[in-house]
């Protein structure tokens, strides 16, 4: 498909994605305000508009061919191999899938179907449940890139999906379902485990209250925690990290500006993070992200670090609708917005259309094979 047609595909995708969500949104709030707990008209919408808007992202997803560097790389080739009996994956959930279609199918499509569709179902019920804008959520989930990430990094993509679930669930200090969510992620991929340090981090009471400072000394000794890191990472097989090409890479540098920027827009807003567990939690989330960003500067393996920034940086679907709502004044909400997605839209035309990152941005569908 030439380029033309992929930008179509993906803008329609994106704009009737986006336009379901946002009428969803309009049937929730109705019918929250009704206070019925029957399946009013409105409830019945509202399900059948979410439903859509994960359809849609399915379906793109779901039918696509060749799309990503790991398509015939990685995923395509192993549900044949596995065909043999074998397990390609150390995590146990992707085999799970690949043996089920086995059952009914020797198309490797169908893999892609099911895991696009699971991938679009945690995050679309994640936005509507949890997000105070499901629409800007949306859109953020577009041009952030996340959305064209996970057609190519697929389990850790699943993984990062439910370790987003698991933050809703860390704020809502809901210990179970937040260890649940997680160890449904890390059954996708090893990565989701990174996740379970956000549940201490956003519920200790002395954390809280020393925040600053305990953020301050996290960036003082990132030397030794990234050594810390690259230690541990030695003992697992993501060691391949540090031994292959993936080698090299140097700062991420665009990622971390971005972070930089979204840290610093944080901390001058939600200053009621003391009173607020959102306003904490989210604080929290971001300097996470922008702290994973800053080690590439003491770990060079830049493909690493970038995928790690990647996966928390799903946090930001929440955060930055939420920081937009703590602003009162509508000129400063307006500069806010237009710097954040300003920001995003360069990084995203920079990584995907012009460097081609997973080269993701040459759509073709199963059939045009």
């Amino acid at each position: 498909m030439s380029v033309t047609l992929t930008a179509i595909t993906y803008l329609t995708m994106s704009v009737l994605a986006v336009t379901f969500i946002f009428l969803a949104s309009k049937h929730k709030e109705k019918y929250r305000l009704l206070g019925c707990k029957t399946y009013t008209l409105d409830k019945s919408m509202y399900i059948i508009l979410a439903v859509m808007a994960i359809v849609l992202f399915s379906f793109v997803s779901g039918i696509r061919y060749n799309v990503g560097t790991d398509y015939s790389y990685t995923y395509y080739p192993a549900f044949y191999k596995m065909m043999d009996g074998s397990n390609e994956y150390l995590e146990p959930s992707m085999n799970l899938i690949i043996r089920f279609v086995h059952l009914f199918s020797n198309e490797a499509i169908w893999i892609f179907i099911i895991t696009s569709a699971l991938y679009s179902m945690v995050i679309i019920y994640t936005l509507m449940k949890y997000s105070v804008s499901p629409t800007m959520s949306s859109i953020l989930f577009v041009a952030s890139g996340i959305f064209f990430v996970s057609m190519n990094n697929v389990r850790s993509a699943i993984g990062a999906a439910f370790g987003f679930l698991s933050l809703a669930y860390a704020i809502e200090k809901r210990p179970a379902a937040f260890i649940t969510s997680v160890l449904f992620g890390i059954s996708f991929h090893m990565s989701a485990g990174l996740f379970l340090i956000l549940y201490p981090l956003i519920n200790s009471r002395f954390i809280h209250k020393h925040w600053h400072i305990i953020s301050f000394m996290m960036v003082v000794l990132a030397l030794p925690l990234s050594q810390l890191f690259v230690y541990i990472i030695s003992f697992t097989k993501y060691k391949y990290y540090f031994e292959s090409y993936l080698t090299g890479g140097g700062i991420i540098k665009y990622e971390l500006i971005l972070n930089f920027i979204l840290y610093i827009i944080y901390v001058i807003i939600l200053k009621d993070y003391k009173e607020n567990k959102y306003s904490f939690a989210f604080l929290v989330s971001e300097f996470v992200t922008l702290f994973i960003a800053y080690l590439s500067v003491y770990i060079n393996v830049s493909e690493m670090i970038s995928r790690l920034t990647y996966i928390f940086s799903y946090g930001q679907m929440l955060s930055i609708p939420y920081v937009l709502s703590k602003i009162k004044l509508k000129r400063y909400k307006i500069g806010y917005l237009y710097i954040i997605y300003s920001a995003f839209l360069f990084n995203f035309f920079y990584n995907f259309v012009y460097k081609n990152y997973h080269d993701v941005m040459h759509y073709l569908t199963y059939w045009s094979k």
